[in-house]
């Protein structure tokens, strides 16, 4: 008999996107979060070694917690296919440590090639990699990335997944290399305390094969009663789902996204991946530690109105400014965003996990959505509209007051026939921030108003000829404290942030 597991898993999956599917369907799904059970400690052992190509663990964990799962109730985990677990790194003597440095001596790091296949752009190599068109750009000086062709071949960071550390010949495993190389050069966490994660067996089917049922209904829908273009949504998640499955590429974005954070990271935490202890369904990365955004609440209850309050605001604020400076940065952010996936720590650090799903904006979506930004901050509904059609959002009617920052879905709001796909996990952050600010009780937040210092420095690079990287000070300043601009109420009437 055909266990139901996989389609638990799926359907769970779906009923956390409330964003794309429909609130009744997801009011039902979401009663199989907790009905999907983590893998056994045995299922998640066997997978393990099978792909870090151990016979024992302890080869590379001191010890690994796979009893208890992080979060083992969590969207976060489920939806995802996968299942994480708390260990510690195991620690090599100086002997082993000297091997690994003569080994270290020996590597060259060379750029792979990637060759276009049909209709692919820069932005589908970034995509596909995880890797942000500054990089894209850098290794490929003097290539018009605007006006690339099949067949051509460009520079690409390889993932130093662990298909890089060869292993055998009396030396070694690969994943021992690997983690000796890690230790060497300063990619293992000092303390030894990492996050692992392992991917379901056979997942990744299961789900695809569900989502050519959901997009037949998101047809249907889109057709009868939601008026809104829910198949280019349905399309694009399934896109991101197929990408999401593979470890090394989510490896590779968070590493990325760590890198351009890094200025931020006394009050922002973004795991790194341990060098080469990544394959496509195994991931090990640096431990983040914090409660659940959700469970936050009661650690605060105990104290003022007004400094709760405050602490909420501040919390808000940082993650807040954490996706804007992704989104208007360099573009590529963290697309799975929901309080599950936010940890608060001490001093009211900002913990962002889950890296999974991401995009990279292509430039001129990010210029569009900056002009789309400040229209809205400034409160006016002819520019409001003006920006939407830049950004290819196509309605039924003229209607100004079509907007994604409202708390009110534009599903429910106005007959949207064409919205690009790229946009979708824009406007699901933006989902996320307005509900974190409802559920604070926070009725002032504006996220225009918070971004628009972020969209105006996008458009000002964007308008400097042949320097991109200038004005990137902006989103590294101020180095001790948030957003310099404080929350204020929005404007009365016409369009919102």
């Amino acid at each position: 008999m055909k266990s139901d597991k996989p389609d638990k898993l799926a359907g769970q999956f779906i009923g956390s996107r409330s964003d794309f599917v429909p609130e009744q369907i997801c009011r039902k799904l979401s009663l199989l979060c907790d009905k999907v059970p983590p893998m056994s400690a045995e299922s998640t052992r066997a997978a393990l070694q099978r792909e870090l190509g151990l016979r024992d663990l302890s080869d590379v964990f001191e010890w690994i917690d796979l009893e208890q799962p992080l979060g083992s109730a969590s969207i976060s985990q489920a939806s995802s296919g996968a299942t994480v677990h708390k260990a510690r790194l195991r620690s090599f003597s100086r002997a082993e440590l000297a091997g690994a440095r003569a080994a270290l001596r020996r590597q060259r790091s060379r750029p792979a090639e990637y060759v276009l296949g049909p209709e692919e752009s820069a932005w589908d190599v970034c995509n596909a990699l995880g890797m942000s068109l500054a990089e894209l750009r850098g290794l490929n000086k003097g290539v018009d990335l605007q006006r690339l062709r099949a067949g051509q071949a460009l520079r690409v960071v390889h993932p130093k997944s662990l298909d890089s550390f060869g292993g055998g010949g009396g030396g070694p495993s690969a994943a021992v290399a690997a983690l000796q190389h890690a230790v060497v050069v300063g990619a293992a966490p000092k303390d030894g305390l990492v996050a692992v994660k392992v991917q379901y067996p056979d997942a990744l089917p299961v789900m695809t094969s569900d989502l050519g049922n959901i997009r037949a209904a998101a047809y249907y829908l889109s057709k009868t009663e939601l008026k809104f273009d829910l198949v280019s949504a349905v399309d694009e998640l399934n896109k991101q789902i197929r990408l999401e499955f593979d470890f090394t590429r989510e490896a590779r974005v968070m590493d990325t996204i760590s890198d351009h954070l890094a200025p931020l990271s006394r009050r922002l935490a973004i795991p790194r991946s341990v060098g080469g202890l990544v394959t496509r369904r195994a991931l090990v990365m640096s431990f983040v530690e914090g409660v659940p955004l959700l469970e936050a609440s009661s650690r605060v209850s105990q104290l003022s109105p007004l400094a709760r309050q405050a602490a909420k605001r501040l919390i808000l604020q940082r993650v807040s400014e954490a996706y804007g400076r992704m989104i208007f940065g360099e573009g590529l952010f963290q697309a799975d965003g929901h309080p599950g996936n936010i940890l608060i720590g001490r001093g009211g650090r900002v913990g962002l996990l889950d890296y999974g799903q991401s995009k990279q904006l292509p430039d001129e979506h990010r210029r569009a959505f900056a002009e789309l930004v400040l229209a809205l901050n400034k409160g006016r509904p002819t520019e409001v509209s003006a920006a939407l059609g830049g950004l290819g959002v196509v309605t039924e009617r003229d209607d100004p007051l079509v907007d994604p920052f409202d708390p009110n879905s534009p599903i429910k709001r106005s007959a949207i026939s064409t919205f690009p796909q790229d946009m979708f996990f824009v406007l699901r952050v933006v989902q996320l921030l307005r509900g974190l600010a409802n559920g604070m009780g926070i009725d002032d937040f504006s996220c225009a108003r918070q971004w628009a210092p972020f969209a105006r420095d996008t458009i000002a690079r964007a308008r400097r000829d042949g320097d991109e990287r200038r004005g990137l000070r902006h989103f590294l300043w101020p180095p001790l404290g948030v957003n310099v601009l404080p929350l204020q109420f929005p404007w009365r009437g016409g369009a919102r942030g």
